[in-house]
């Protein structure tokens, strides 16, 4: 129980950073329509407590997959959460760009069109586009995906295992982007974001 409160607090604290991070990228680029609210970083920790009693019913209600969207699990087959690693672990022999993103992250919503037209710069390649959310709910994940059309491979992590990634790969913005190899090596832990004119040719050495 304690651990499940420490994660929570850390989970807290993580994702009022990166709420804070992402008003600062947004106001310093000026990307944003008026028509899009960036949350205060009270709203955007208020609902990660109520976070773990969503968790279940994100399960139950897990999307499917179709031929251009694919959903991992949160949870390993022995009930056990699934770490980011593993999911990763999972794309091994591919090239993986990875997204850190959120639904409320104007930033994040702004690369989309760019990330569309980076999928098809390398359809058919060996190259994967993992995004790891860092939304408050899963409804508003789903949601995210649904509105603006994002193909490939999506994760939402448990609390704890959230909190985790931002602390270990320190994510303290979003959005944040990696490279990694397809020994499944990060060649890049801050990788140039999808509007940039390096990326192409980042991936393209990879493969």
């Amino acid at each position: 129980m304690l651990k499940q409160i420490t994660s929570i607090l850390s989970l807290l604290f993580v994702v009022g950073l990166l709420a804070t991070a992402c008003a600062s990228s947004d106001k310093k680029n000026n990307t944003v329509s008026s028509g899009e609210n960036q949350p205060t970083k009270e709203e955007a920790t208020a609902s990660i407590a109520s976070t773990t009693t969503q968790t279940a019913a994100t399960e139950q209600a897990a999307p499917k997959d179709d031929d251009h969207k694919i959903f991992i699990s949160d949870t390993n087959e022995d009930g056990t959460p699934r770490t980011f690693e593993q999911a990763l672990a999972s794309l091994k022999g591919k090239v993986v760009y990875v997204d850190f993103w959120a639904s409320w992250c104007p930033p994040c919503r702004q690369q989309m069109p760019y990330a569309k037209t980076l999928h098809g710069q390398f359809e058919g390649k060996e190259v994967a586009f993992l995004y790891i959310s860092f939304d408050r709910t899963g409804d508003a994940w789903k949601n995210g995906i649904k509105q603006m059309d994002i193909n490939g491979y999506h994760f939402y992590p448990k609390p704890e295992q959230l909190s985790a990634v931002a602390q270990t790969y320190n994510v303290m913005g979003i959005p944040r982007y990696m490279i990694v190899d397809k020994s499944g090596k990060i060649v890049n832990a801050d990788a140039p974001r999808p509007s940039s004119s390096e990326i192409v040719g980042l991936l393209n050495k990879l493969l």
